[in-house]
């Protein structure tokens, strides 16, 4: 089910079009909203947002106006990464504890998912490749850029999400890459070369759906890679499947249909049918915007 809200609040910046804003909802419903001006949050029971920004004058704050992803853990917590720290919320206390894994750079983290124990997170980072957190002794372990190693394909990596087990999937601004947590190393998937990859490689969302794995790019739409099959087949605004290339975000809206957020437009993607449509076909009252 989806609802509409008009929010009246200096969060959402006029340069909102240029910048995909993190939406999440938890488990209890709670629905979060990042922007590069703060976090705020959706509260059912109170039907209000609250709003949180980087203070310098208060402690247990938001380390960073600035948000990238929302992420709940297996216990509920939730984590928020920004563009200089790793901040968990308490949900009693309404207050943020930081953690760095960097004193000398900035602590950028575009997306976090749970390993394949609970006490671990792994965060992806803007150009220093993928990092362990532990969220017991708040210690980071780092895996960058080592091809003879089998490490990951390039440290610029945007985005991560758990699959089955304990594979981890990444992208990153040069493909698709398949981690598998036990025993750390990394897979490049359906790697494109030359310019042909430079336009399809730079993946920027992930979604699984059994044995598909939905990657969206910056320049080329979505391709969805048969695990079973290892083959890929491809969806572009040149085909008429979305008005743009940039997509943004893909997440799961009901059993057999998958929301694709692309740079200022939704999209509905039926599995059944492998059809795709406007939002607005379903839910005519609802203006496209990105998530």
């Amino acid at each position: 089910k989806l609802r509409s809200y008009a929010i009246e609040t200096d969060i959402f910046k006029e340069e909102f079009e240029q910048y995909s804003y993190p939406i999440f909802q938890d488990s209890q419903g709670i629905l979060w909203i990042g922007s590069e001006n703060g976090l705020g949050y959706y509260e059912p029971e109170n039907d209000d947002f609250i709003f949180f920004k980087e203070d310098e004058f208060l402690s247990h704050k938001l380390s960073n106006n600035h948000v990238l992803s929302i992420f709940e853990d297996s216990k509920q917590r939730i984590w928020i990464g920004t563009r200089n720290g790793l901040n968990l919320f308490d949900k009693n206390k309404k207050t943020f504890t930081t953690y760095y894994y960097s004193t000398k750079i900035k602590t950028i983290v575009n997306g976090i998912a749970e390993g394949y124990h609970s006490n671990f997170l792994w965060i992806t980072t803007e150009s220093n490749g993928v990092f362990a957190f532990n969220t017991d002794t708040k210690q980071f372990y780092q895996f960058s850029h080592a091809p003879q190693q089998k490490g990951i394909s390039t440290n610029q990596t945007n985005c991560i999400i758990k699959a089955n087990g304990n594979i981890l999937w990444i992208g990153s601004q040069n493909g698709l890459n398949k981690l598998d947590v036990k025993p750390k190393r990394f897979q490049l998937i359906g790697n494109e070369e030359g310019e042909f990859g430079r336009k399809y490689n730079y993946t920027t969302a992930i979604y699984i759906e059994r044995n598909l794995v939905f990657f969206g790019t910056k320049f080329g739409g979505v391709q969805i890679y048969d695990l079973d099959k290892k083959t890929k087949q491809t969806f572009a605004a040149d085909m008429g499947n979305f008005p743009t290339n940039h997509i943004t975000s893909i997440i799961k809206l009901s059993d057999n249909e998958i929301l694709i957020g692309s740079n200022g437009y939704l999209t509905i993607y039926n599995t059944t049918n492998r059809q795709f449509y406007s939002i607005d076909k379903k839910y005519p009252s609802l203006h496209s915007f990105c998530i």
